[in-house]
Protein backbone atom coordinates (compact mmCIF):
# COMPACT_ATOMS: atom_id res chain seq x y z
CA UNK A 1 0.00 0.00 0.00
CA UNK A 2 1.62 3.86 -0.82
CA UNK A 3 2.33 5.67 2.07
CA UNK A 4 0.51 8.45 2.48
CA UNK A 5 1.94 11.93 2.33
CA UNK A 6 2.09 13.38 5.53
CA UNK A 7 1.83 16.32 4.18
CA UNK A 8 -0.97 16.85 2.52
CA UNK A 9 -2.89 15.26 5.23
CA UNK A 10 -1.37 18.12 7.35
CA UNK A 11 -2.67 20.74 5.12
CA UNK A 12 -6.03 19.13 4.55
CA UNK A 13 -6.03 19.15 8.74
CA UNK A 14 -5.37 22.57 8.82
CA UNK A 15 -7.74 23.58 6.63
CA UNK A 16 -10.83 21.60 8.18
CA UNK A 17 -9.56 23.40 10.96
CA UNK A 18 -10.10 26.81 9.24
CA UNK A 19 -13.44 25.76 8.17
CA UNK A 20 -14.64 24.96 11.66
CA UNK A 21 -14.16 27.87 12.60
CA UNK A 22 -15.42 29.64 9.36
CA UNK A 23 -18.88 28.48 10.11
CA UNK A 24 -18.60 29.07 13.98
CA UNK A 25 -17.84 33.06 12.89
CA UNK A 26 -20.39 32.82 9.77
CA UNK A 27 -23.45 30.93 11.20
CA UNK A 28 -23.47 32.92 14.81
CA UNK A 29 -23.08 35.92 12.49
CA UNK A 30 -20.22 37.23 14.82
CA UNK A 31 -18.49 40.54 14.48
CA UNK A 32 -15.64 39.99 12.35
CA UNK A 33 -13.91 41.73 9.49
CA UNK A 34 -10.77 39.95 9.75
CA UNK A 35 -10.35 36.62 10.60
CA UNK A 36 -13.47 35.11 8.29
CA UNK A 37 -12.59 37.44 5.47
CA UNK A 38 -8.97 34.83 5.11
CA UNK A 39 -11.04 31.73 5.69
CA UNK A 40 -13.19 32.43 3.52
CA UNK A 41 -10.92 33.50 0.42
CA UNK A 42 -8.69 30.51 1.25
CA UNK A 43 -10.52 27.51 2.85
CA UNK A 44 -12.57 25.65 -0.37
CA UNK A 45 -9.41 26.85 -3.24
CA UNK A 46 -7.13 24.83 -0.67
CA UNK A 47 -9.37 21.85 -0.42
CA UNK A 48 -9.81 22.15 -3.99
CA UNK A 49 -6.40 22.32 -4.87
CA UNK A 50 -5.39 19.22 -2.73
CA UNK A 51 -7.29 17.36 -4.92
CA UNK A 52 -5.92 17.92 -7.85
CA UNK A 53 -2.62 17.87 -6.50
CA UNK A 54 -3.61 14.22 -5.65
CA UNK A 55 -5.25 13.48 -8.86
CA UNK A 56 -1.73 13.99 -10.55
CA UNK A 57 -0.04 10.93 -8.23
CA UNK A 58 -1.35 8.48 -10.42
CA UNK A 59 -0.41 7.44 -13.96
CA UNK A 60 -2.80 9.49 -16.97
CA UNK A 61 -5.96 7.22 -17.77
CA UNK A 62 -5.28 5.29 -21.03
CA UNK A 63 -8.56 3.59 -21.76
CA UNK A 64 -12.18 3.27 -20.95
CA UNK A 65 -12.26 0.79 -18.37
CA UNK A 66 -9.22 2.29 -16.52
CA UNK A 67 -11.69 5.97 -16.69
CA UNK A 68 -15.37 4.09 -15.60
CA UNK A 69 -13.31 2.35 -12.74
CA UNK A 70 -12.13 5.53 -11.75
CA UNK A 71 -14.87 7.93 -12.02
CA UNK A 72 -16.84 4.86 -10.21
CA UNK A 73 -14.54 5.03 -7.39
CA UNK A 74 -15.01 8.72 -7.16
CA UNK A 75 -18.87 8.21 -7.57
CA UNK A 76 -18.99 6.23 -4.22
CA UNK A 77 -16.88 8.82 -2.43
CA UNK A 78 -18.32 12.07 -3.53
CA UNK A 79 -21.85 11.30 -5.31
CA UNK A 80 -23.16 9.12 -2.69
CA UNK A 81 -22.32 10.78 0.36
CA UNK A 82 -23.95 14.13 -1.63
CA UNK A 83 -27.37 12.14 -2.03
CA UNK A 84 -27.27 10.79 1.23
CA UNK A 85 -27.08 14.07 2.86
CA UNK A 86 -29.69 15.51 0.44
CA UNK A 87 -32.39 12.88 1.68
CA UNK A 88 -31.19 12.87 5.42
CA UNK A 89 -31.69 16.45 5.24
CA UNK A 90 -34.64 16.87 2.67
CA UNK A 91 -36.67 13.87 3.56
CA UNK A 92 -40.09 15.00 4.30
CA UNK A 93 -39.84 16.49 0.77
CA UNK A 94 -37.66 14.94 -1.26
CA UNK A 95 -38.72 15.32 -4.76
CA UNK A 96 -38.71 19.30 -4.39
CA UNK A 97 -35.47 19.09 -2.03
CA UNK A 98 -33.81 17.30 -4.83
CA UNK A 99 -34.44 19.49 -7.92
CA UNK A 100 -33.71 22.46 -6.21
CA UNK A 101 -30.53 20.94 -4.84
CA UNK A 102 -29.26 19.85 -8.49
CA UNK A 103 -30.22 23.55 -9.98
CA UNK A 104 -28.48 25.00 -7.02
CA UNK A 105 -25.53 22.71 -5.66
CA UNK A 106 -25.08 25.35 -2.60
CA UNK A 107 -28.28 24.39 -0.86
CA UNK A 108 -26.14 20.84 -0.06
CA UNK A 109 -22.82 19.82 0.17
CA UNK A 110 -21.73 21.21 -2.98
CA UNK A 111 -18.37 20.68 -2.34
CA UNK A 112 -18.75 16.72 -2.83
CA UNK A 113 -20.41 17.49 -6.43
CA UNK A 114 -17.89 19.62 -7.64
CA UNK A 115 -15.14 17.75 -6.97
CA UNK A 116 -16.82 14.94 -8.81
CA UNK A 117 -16.92 17.05 -12.09
CA UNK A 118 -13.43 18.14 -11.77
CA UNK A 119 -12.34 14.78 -11.21
CA UNK A 120 -15.03 13.71 -14.50
CA UNK A 121 -12.94 16.90 -16.81
CA UNK A 122 -9.77 15.95 -15.13
CA UNK A 123 -10.06 12.14 -16.50
CA UNK A 124 -11.97 12.64 -19.58
CA UNK A 125 -9.43 15.06 -21.12
CA UNK A 126 -6.53 12.25 -19.77
CA UNK A 127 -8.24 9.44 -22.01
CA UNK A 128 -9.42 11.77 -24.63
CA UNK A 129 -5.64 13.22 -24.93
CA UNK A 130 -4.23 9.51 -25.05
CA UNK A 131 -2.72 10.36 -28.29
CA UNK A 132 -1.44 13.17 -28.02
CA UNK A 133 0.97 11.37 -24.86
CA UNK A 134 2.53 8.64 -27.40
CA UNK A 135 4.33 11.56 -29.36
CA UNK A 136 6.24 13.87 -26.49
CA UNK A 137 5.78 15.23 -23.10
CA UNK A 138 5.28 18.26 -24.31
CA UNK A 139 2.40 17.33 -27.27
CA UNK A 140 0.76 15.57 -24.13
CA UNK A 141 0.66 18.71 -22.08
CA UNK A 142 -0.79 20.89 -25.17
CA UNK A 143 -3.34 18.03 -26.03
CA UNK A 144 -4.24 17.57 -22.58
CA UNK A 145 -4.91 21.37 -22.15
CA UNK A 146 -6.99 21.77 -25.41
CA UNK A 147 -9.75 19.14 -24.29
CA UNK A 148 -9.37 20.37 -20.75
CA UNK A 149 -10.34 23.82 -22.25
CA UNK A 150 -13.03 22.33 -24.76
CA UNK A 151 -14.51 20.27 -21.78
CA UNK A 152 -14.41 24.10 -19.71
CA UNK A 153 -16.05 25.83 -22.45
CA UNK A 154 -19.11 23.49 -22.10
CA UNK A 155 -19.40 25.01 -18.64
CA UNK A 156 -18.84 28.55 -20.25
CA UNK A 157 -21.87 28.26 -22.86
CA UNK A 158 -24.62 26.84 -20.12
CA UNK A 159 -23.33 29.68 -17.54
CA UNK A 160 -24.32 32.10 -21.12
CA UNK A 161 -27.64 30.16 -21.68
CA UNK A 162 -28.69 30.34 -17.70
CA UNK A 163 -28.62 27.59 -17.49
CA UNK A 164 -28.42 26.29 -13.31
CA UNK A 165 -27.88 22.46 -13.86
CA UNK A 166 -25.39 21.49 -11.17
CA UNK A 167 -24.21 24.87 -11.13
CA UNK A 168 -21.91 25.49 -13.45
CA UNK A 169 -20.48 28.44 -11.63
CA UNK A 170 -18.98 26.48 -8.88
CA UNK A 171 -16.71 24.76 -11.34
CA UNK A 172 -15.67 27.74 -13.14
CA UNK A 173 -14.62 28.98 -10.21
CA UNK A 174 -12.71 26.07 -8.32
CA UNK A 175 -11.30 25.10 -11.71
CA UNK A 176 -8.16 27.25 -11.83
CA UNK A 177 -7.04 25.53 -8.27
CA UNK A 178 -7.73 22.49 -8.93
CA UNK A 179 -5.84 22.34 -12.40
CA UNK A 180 -2.76 24.20 -10.65
CA UNK A 181 -2.82 21.41 -7.96
CA UNK A 182 -3.06 18.81 -10.79
CA UNK A 183 -0.17 20.18 -12.88
CA UNK A 184 1.92 21.29 -10.11
CA UNK A 185 2.05 17.41 -9.27
CA UNK A 186 2.44 15.97 -12.45
CA UNK A 187 5.02 18.05 -13.42
CA UNK A 188 6.71 18.28 -10.12
CA UNK A 189 10.55 17.13 -11.57
CA UNK A 190 9.78 19.88 -14.32
CA UNK A 191 8.90 22.79 -11.74
CA UNK A 192 11.80 22.11 -9.59
CA UNK A 193 14.33 22.23 -12.18
CA UNK A 194 12.56 25.86 -13.59
CA UNK A 195 12.34 27.42 -10.31
CA UNK A 196 14.88 27.82 -7.76
CA UNK A 197 14.04 27.84 -3.84
CA UNK A 198 14.85 31.05 -3.13
CA UNK A 199 12.67 32.15 -5.92
CA UNK A 200 9.89 30.11 -4.46
CA UNK A 201 10.25 31.89 -0.96
CA UNK A 202 10.00 35.58 -2.70
CA UNK A 203 6.97 33.76 -4.56
CA UNK A 204 6.11 33.32 -0.65
CA UNK A 205 6.17 36.24 0.82
CA UNK A 206 4.53 37.99 -2.30
CA UNK A 207 1.69 35.57 -2.20
CA UNK A 208 1.27 36.23 1.85
CA UNK A 209 1.26 39.55 1.80
CA UNK A 210 -0.97 40.45 -1.02
CA UNK A 211 -3.44 37.28 -0.17
CA UNK A 212 -3.91 38.98 3.41
CA UNK A 213 -4.00 42.58 1.89
CA UNK A 214 -6.61 42.06 -0.99
CA UNK A 215 -8.84 40.07 2.40
CA UNK A 216 -8.44 43.12 4.43
CA UNK A 217 -8.99 46.05 1.85
CA UNK A 218 -10.45 45.00 -0.81
CA UNK A 219 -14.44 44.27 -0.20
CA UNK A 220 -16.85 43.60 -3.15
CA UNK A 221 -20.26 45.20 -3.03
CA UNK A 222 -23.32 43.04 -4.01
CA UNK A 223 -23.60 44.97 -7.51
CA UNK A 224 -19.89 44.28 -8.73
CA UNK A 225 -20.17 42.57 -12.08
CA UNK A 226 -20.04 38.54 -11.67
CA UNK A 227 -17.23 37.92 -13.73
CA UNK A 228 -14.70 40.77 -11.88
CA UNK A 229 -16.26 39.22 -8.57
CA UNK A 230 -15.53 35.84 -9.78
CA UNK A 231 -11.50 36.62 -11.09
CA UNK A 232 -11.24 38.54 -7.57
CA UNK A 233 -11.61 35.59 -5.89
CA UNK A 234 -10.06 33.23 -7.99
CA UNK A 235 -7.08 35.32 -7.48
CA UNK A 236 -7.00 35.40 -3.78
CA UNK A 237 -7.68 31.94 -3.31
CA UNK A 238 -4.58 30.74 -5.21
CA UNK A 239 -2.15 33.13 -3.76
CA UNK A 240 -4.01 31.76 -0.06
CA UNK A 241 -3.50 28.29 -1.86
CA UNK A 242 0.20 28.90 -2.18
CA UNK A 243 1.32 30.18 0.98
CA UNK A 244 -0.54 27.17 2.54
CA UNK A 245 1.56 24.59 0.24
CA UNK A 246 4.54 26.40 0.61
CA UNK A 247 4.49 26.47 4.55
CA UNK A 248 3.67 22.55 4.70
CA UNK A 249 5.52 21.15 2.14
CA UNK A 250 8.40 23.03 3.29
CA UNK A 251 7.98 22.02 6.66
CA UNK A 252 9.59 19.46 8.71
CA UNK A 253 8.03 16.81 10.04
CA UNK A 254 7.21 17.51 13.73
CA UNK A 255 4.67 16.33 16.36
CA UNK A 256 2.03 19.65 15.26
CA UNK A 257 2.52 18.63 11.71
CA UNK A 258 1.38 14.53 12.72
CA UNK A 259 -1.44 15.52 14.80
CA UNK A 260 -2.79 17.82 11.71
CA UNK A 261 -2.56 14.58 9.19
CA UNK A 262 -4.29 12.72 11.87
CA UNK A 263 -6.76 14.86 11.42
CA UNK A 264 -6.51 15.44 7.91
CA UNK A 265 -7.84 11.74 7.27
CA UNK A 266 -11.04 12.58 8.10
CA UNK A 267 -11.54 15.86 6.38
CA UNK A 268 -14.74 14.58 4.87
CA UNK A 269 -16.12 13.14 7.65
CA UNK A 270 -15.86 16.22 9.30
CA UNK A 271 -16.99 18.59 6.56
CA UNK A 272 -19.97 16.76 6.18
CA UNK A 273 -21.14 16.69 10.17
CA UNK A 274 -19.38 19.71 12.31
CA UNK A 275 -22.03 22.71 10.61
CA UNK A 276 -24.86 21.06 11.68
CA UNK A 277 -23.48 22.10 15.42
CA UNK A 278 -21.75 25.25 15.03
CA UNK A 279 -24.68 27.03 16.36
CA UNK A 280 -25.11 24.93 19.59
CA UNK A 281 -24.73 27.44 21.87
CA UNK A 282 -26.94 30.67 19.67
CA UNK A 283 -29.90 31.46 21.70
CA UNK A 284 -30.78 34.27 19.14
CA UNK A 285 -29.59 36.77 21.60
CA UNK A 286 -25.80 37.15 20.72
CA UNK A 287 -25.17 40.95 21.48
CA UNK A 288 -21.27 40.70 21.09
CA UNK A 289 -18.11 40.77 18.66
CA UNK A 290 -15.97 38.00 18.31
CA UNK A 291 -12.94 40.26 19.47
CA UNK A 292 -14.72 40.35 23.09
CA UNK A 293 -13.82 37.80 26.08
CA UNK A 294 -17.65 36.88 25.36
CA UNK A 295 -17.00 36.36 21.66
CA UNK A 296 -13.93 34.57 22.21
CA UNK A 297 -15.08 32.39 25.07
CA UNK A 298 -18.03 31.59 22.97
CA UNK A 299 -16.00 30.81 19.67
CA UNK A 300 -13.87 28.28 22.35
CA UNK A 301 -16.91 26.77 23.65
CA UNK A 302 -18.58 26.10 20.49
CA UNK A 303 -15.40 24.51 18.98
CA UNK A 304 -15.11 22.06 21.39
CA UNK A 305 -18.46 21.06 21.97
CA UNK A 306 -19.11 20.74 18.38
CA UNK A 307 -15.75 18.70 17.71
CA UNK A 308 -16.42 16.42 20.76
CA UNK A 309 -20.22 15.85 18.97
CA UNK A 310 -18.99 15.81 15.51
CA UNK A 311 -16.27 13.13 16.53
CA UNK A 312 -19.03 10.85 18.76
CA UNK A 313 -21.35 10.91 15.70
CA UNK A 314 -18.20 9.72 13.27
CA UNK A 315 -17.34 7.00 15.19
CA UNK A 316 -20.79 6.03 15.31
CA UNK A 317 -21.13 5.92 12.10
CA UNK A 318 -18.14 3.86 11.36
CA UNK A 319 -19.15 1.46 13.27
CA UNK A 320 -21.73 0.07 10.52
CA UNK A 321 -19.82 -0.27 7.70
CA UNK A 322 -22.96 0.39 5.24
CA UNK A 323 -23.59 3.69 6.62
CA UNK A 324 -19.98 4.62 6.44
CA UNK A 325 -19.95 4.29 2.94
CA UNK A 326 -24.01 6.27 2.49
CA UNK A 327 -22.26 9.12 4.38
CA UNK A 328 -18.97 9.52 4.03
CA UNK A 329 -18.41 7.65 0.78
CA UNK A 330 -15.70 5.18 2.42
CA UNK A 331 -15.37 1.66 2.72
CA UNK A 332 -14.94 0.29 6.56
CA UNK A 333 -11.22 -1.39 6.34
Amino acid sequence: MKERNISLDAMKGFVILLVMLGHIINLNKLNDPYIYTIIEAVQMPAFIMISGYIGGFRAPVDNFLQWKNIMCKRGKSYVVPFFMWLFLKQWDNLAEGFVNTIFRLDRGLWFLMTLFILNGMLYTAQLLSKGFRNRSKLYAFFGFCMIFCVLSIILVLQLAFHSTFLTPELTLRYIPPFIIGYFVSAYKEELIRLISNRFQFVLFIFSAVFFITACWKYHISSDTYFLYVMLIEIAKGLLGCYVIFYLFLKSKKNVIKEKLAWLGKYTLEIYTVHFHFATIFNQGRIDFGLYSWKGILFVIATFCAMSLISAALIYMVKQVPVMNQLMFGKATK
